[in-house]
């Protein structure tokens, strides 16, 4: 099952190319800019019988040394080409849709990933066949 601590993980990861610090989402403020900071948040699950679908929608904050629009737009830049369709998360390739960015004094770059599990039912209540069964129609 494909957490989304494991889809955290597979951001940040990526992210480390930048050489910029990712700050975990607790520390509010004194935190060395530039700095990243990583919010998934789960949109929605839709559930069948044997599989969920999920959405998220990723928030990476660019907190920039200058808070420039320049500075901004360069890593807008940057990410764009990190993040360009895809995440490689565990063992698998997960699509990025709707990708978006804010600019004000925060660069705000934003996608959904959405992707479909399996369930694995342990606790399953298994019957007998019925057997034959014959029906009379008039």
């Amino acid at each position: 099952m494909l957490s989304l601590v494991n889809i955290k993980k597979a951001i940040v990861a990526k992210l480390k190319i930048l050489g910029v610090n990712v700050i975990a989402n607790e520390i509010k403020s004194g935190f060395k800019k530039p700095a990243f900071f990583v919010k998934i948040t789960p949109l929605n699950t839709n559930s069948g019988s044997d599989m969920h679908e999920k959405l998220i929608t990723v928030n990476i904050h660019y907190f920039s040394d200058d808070k420039t629009d320049l500075d901004n737009l360069k890593m807008n830049d940057e990410l764009e080409k990190i993040f360009v369709n895809s995440l490689k998360v565990d063992d698998r390739v997960l699509t990025l849709y709707e990708k978006r960015s804010e600019i004000e004094e925060i660069l705000q770059f934003k996608f959904d990933i959405r992707y479909t599990e399996e369930v694995h039912r342990d606790n399953v209540d298994v019957y007998d066949p019925i057997g034959d069964m014959q029906f009379k129609v008039n």
